[in-house]
Order: C-alpha cells, then structure tokens, then sequence
C-alpha cells in the first residue's frame, strides 16, 4: 500500500496490482473547497463537514495501535 497524491507518474505502481493506492484527503478537500468558494452550495458544505469529520477521527485516534485505528474507523465512519 502507497499513500500518495495524484501524481500520474505512480499510475504505473498501481497498474499490475501489486501495490494498493492509499489516496489522502486533503487533496480531494482542497478540490471541493475550491469549487465552494467560488460557488458555494449545501452539497459542497456538507461535503467539508463531513471530511472535517473524517479528519476529527484521525485526530482522536492518533497514536493508537493500527489495529485499534482500523477498529475505531470502521465503527465511526459506518453511514
């Protein structure tokens, strides 16, 4: 697994499978708060809320064995 941005040029790690793509969330926050500042709607700001969520999450459980993390995302993030 490689988290990593959008960079086209790691295309090819992902490609046979062999490495899973880990994309981070930022880069998709920053997207949509780009489109909410110029044109701002409730499906962009219920968007950021609930990305800011997802980032509450990690805050709470930084530092945590990663077994615990996983544990503690699945049964916080469940819709």
């Amino acid at each position: 697994m490689l988290q990593a941005d959008a960079y086209a040029g790691f295309n090819e790690l992902y490609r046979n499978g062999g490495i899973t793509e880990a994309a981070c969330w930022a880069h998709a926050r920053r997207k949509i708060h780009d489109v909410h500042v110029r044109i701002p709607s409730a499906l962009t700001e219920e968007a950021l809320e609930q990305i800011g969520q997802l980032y509450a999450i990690e805050a709470d459980i930084r530092g945590m064995p990663a077994e615990q993390r996983l544990a503690e995302r699945q049964r916080k993030t469940k819709p």
